[in-house]
């Protein structure tokens, strides 16, 4: 909420069709958020806005911590059953990745256990609550810096955990087809993996497994196909839970 007026009545005039308004949990918290956003969203037309609740990173031990202080931010925010739509968006992803290289592990995915669990928090606002993730990564702008070296690894989220291989580094190979294809065949004989006709994703894991393609593709690509069963497999997950 730190954007100027000008700033933010120039955004409302160039989107006519409505714009989104962003707040971190810490920000709701604050002591003196109640003056600030009463003064903010005075020069808003909340029936045209999506108001975005962020919880950013939240660790899988203080999802109930979490959730109590959700509870309470929503006590702060005058006239939330005005937006337009009310979207909650949390990450687990961790912002590196420490794990041991050249095998699966596993790291612990809370998002969608804590949007059901803040659900009947706002439900009691009578909002209707939308999800929101940062899919397989962490919530953080990421800045690359020279001299960084980047490793090969695949990302595969599942119910419970986001399922990361790690290779090596790129300068050492780790986009080499040979290796991008051993991390392919340890996550396709996993059970982890939901078969090459779930997702676009699925797919080009499994046709680098059996060697029907010899292109092992970039860290970008790598990163689309992780997003892109992402995508397929929250879609369906909160489908059944409809």
């Amino acid at each position: 909420m730190a954007d100027s007026e000008k700033k933010i009545t120039k955004l409302i005039s160039e989107y006519p069709k409505g714009v989104a308004l962003r707040l971190y949990i810490h920000e709701i918290l604050d002591d003196d958020f109640e003056l600030i956003y009463d003064e903010f969203s005075a020069k808003l037309d909340l029936p045209n806005t999506d108001l975005i609740i962020d919880a950013q990173h939240v660790e899988s031990s203080k999802i109930n911590e979490a959730s109590f202080l959700i509870k309470g931010a929503l006590n702060l925010i005058e006239g939330i059953g005005e937006y337009r739509n009310v979207i909650f968006s949390s990450n687990s992803f961790p912002e590196t990745l420490q794990v041991d290289k050249h095998e699966l592990s596993v790291i612990p995915r809370i998002e969608t256990n804590l949007f059901e669990k803040v659900k009947p928090h706002f439900s009691k606002k009578k909002v209707n609550l939308i999800y929101s993730d940062y899919a397989i990564n962490h919530w953080s702008f990421f800045e690359f810096i020279p001299g960084m070296q980047p490793s090969f690894n695949i990302r595969y989220t599942t119910e419970d955990f986001y399922v990361v291989y790690k290779g090596d580094t790129v300068k050492k190979g780790g986009l080499k087809i040979e290796k991008v294809k051993e991390g392919c065949i340890i996550l396709v004989t996993s059970p982890y993996f939901k078969g090459q006709g779930y997702s676009w994703g699925d797919k080009e894991i499994h046709e680098k497994a059996t060697g029907e393609t010899t292109r092992p593709g970039s860290l970008t690509t790598w990163r689309a196909i992780g997003t892109n069963h992402h995508v397929t497999f929250i879609v369906n997950l909160l489908s059944n839970q409809a």
